[in-house]
């Protein structure tokens, strides 16, 4: 079934922060990545590219493992890119 998939910029409840959030079907998929932390890993990295490069792939693959637990299917990166453009998703 095609359910419709939207972004919409919202404020995080206690920090306030403005991110971009997923909406399937106007549900909103609560998933976003804590600044702080991301700062610290970026720190940590100390711009070395193959930790970089771990740590972008680990907060990736734990945002795609959410993701399809959220509409109850697995998809891929790639089916959630073309989503993200067509405003429709296969669940």
């Amino acid at each position: 079934m095609k359910r419709t998939l939207t972004v919409s910029e919202v404020s995080h409840a206690e920090t306030g922060e403005k991110y971009n959030a997923i909406f399937i079907d106007g549900q909103m998929f609560d998933w976003y990545i804590d600044r702080e932390s991301l700062d610290e890993a970026k720190r940590f990295a100390q711009n070395d590219p193959i930790i970089k490069k771990s740590i972008y792939a680990d907060i990736q693959s734990h945002f795609m493992h959410s993701f399809c637990e959220f509409i109850g299917k697995k998809v891929t990166l790639e089916e959630l890119n073309e989503a993200l453009m067509t405003g429709r998703i296969d669940c």
